[in-house]
């Protein structure tokens, strides 16, 4: 039988007395074990002499009010922490709200607006007329309706040629011209 597994018995005095005995034989041949009770034995003893005296009769006050302030430390740090992301939440908002429609888009990020069309009343009947600027390439197809009073209109963007292109092409892809 390893002796030496009795350790933690011996230090808590919970072996019979024929195993005490032969732990006892074994601590003499056996340093581990020797400097391991030798060790057990130190703390053992700093631990009754700290816990003889009496205790300070304002310790537990003192205790209290060093975990209190140790709570306002961290109460203070929370809410600095979220005053922190209240202001950069405003000053994000007051950034994207000043922006103008035109401001550049930094490198490397695609520009998804289309030309606003522009939309005028027509002087010569009551209904209305889109006008679309030259770069805006797009293809407008007036969708029969089943109202009168409504026109539908479907615009496909990029799909008509700048003027000038078709002319240069063969005719095999013609090219709308009357939106």
């Amino acid at each position: 039988m390893n002796l030496c597994a009795l350790f933690d018995d011996y230090v808590a005095h919970d072996l019979a007395a024929p195993e005490q005995a032969r732990f006892e034989a074994h601590l003499a041949e056996c340093p581990a074990c020797r400097h391991k009770v030798d060790a057990e034995r130190y703390l053992d003893s700093l631990l009754a002499e700290a816990t003889s005296g009496p205790v300070p009769g304002n310790l537990s006050e003192r205790v209290r009010r060093r975990l209190a302030a140790a709570r306002q430390r961290r109460l203070a740090a929370g809410l600095a922490l979220l005053a922190a992301c209240a202001l950069v939440s405003v000053l994000a908002g007051h950034w994207l709200s000043s922006r103008q429609p035109g401001d550049s888009v930094p490198e490397g990020q695609a520009h998804l607006e289309q030309p606003a069309p522009e939309v005028l009343p027509s002087p010569a009947s009551a209904g209305v007329r889109v006008t679309f600027s030259d770069p805006a390439r797009v293809l407008a197809v007036p969708v029969a309706s089943d109202s009168p009073h409504v026109t539908v209109i479907q615009v496909y963007t990029a799909l008509r040629e700048p003027v000038g292109a078709a002319q240069s092409q063969d005719n095999s892809n013609p090219v709308r011209s009357d939106p």
